[in-house]
């Protein structure tokens, strides 16, 4: 219940921010994918179909306020928590770079998935250039904003699990 008061609070607040307000910043390539980072902070932190959940919600938020394709940032963000919760949270807390290589792979995975459903929707892209200029930098934002976002998901995750009971 807890994790769903979070993400219920959190979750609308980073799709305002990510669509509404980093846009009119003055620095273009200093764009994070915030629902991006705090999703997958989430899934690595704590395999758990609330990570589903949070990717579920995220998305269909950012897919509201966005003038892309509907379900598109749906999908990608789905996709990347799907394959996160399959990996598995004990793999991502075996080593502390674990979630930093998982983060690139999610960013490029999330990008990808985005990427091709603009162009199965019919959206002109230069996949060079789009490579270059969105996906390289994103890779480098998120990656540094998830080295805030992960060790805070899991502490909050920790905080909040169901103790376990031994007989």
């Amino acid at each position: 219940m807890t994790q769903l008061l979070l993400g219920i609070g959190l979750l609308p607040l980073a799709a305002l921010l990510q669509s509404s307000v980093l846009p009119h910043l003055p620095f273009p390539a200093l764009r994070p994918d915030l629902m991006l980072v705090i999703v997958l902070a989430w899934n690595l932190a704590r395999s758990h179909r609330d990570g589903l959940l949070w990717a579920f919600a995220g998305g269909l938020l950012l897919d509201t306020l966005s003038a892309g394709p509907f379900g598109a940032m749906l999908l990608a963000l789905f996709v990347v928590s799907l394959t996160a919760n399959f990996i598995g949270a004990p793999l991502w807390n075996a080593n502390p770079l674990l979630p930093l290589l998982g983060t690139v792979a999610g960013v490029v995975m999330y990008h990808a998935i985005y990427a091709g459903v603009l162009w199965l929707w019919g959206w002109q892209l230069d996949w060079r250039t789009a490579a270059i200029s969105v996906v390289l930098p994103a890779v480098f934002l998120d990656t540094a904003l998830m080295l805030l976002a992960y060790p805070l998901a899991r502490r909050i995750a920790r905080s909040i699990a169901l103790p376990q009971v031994s007989l």
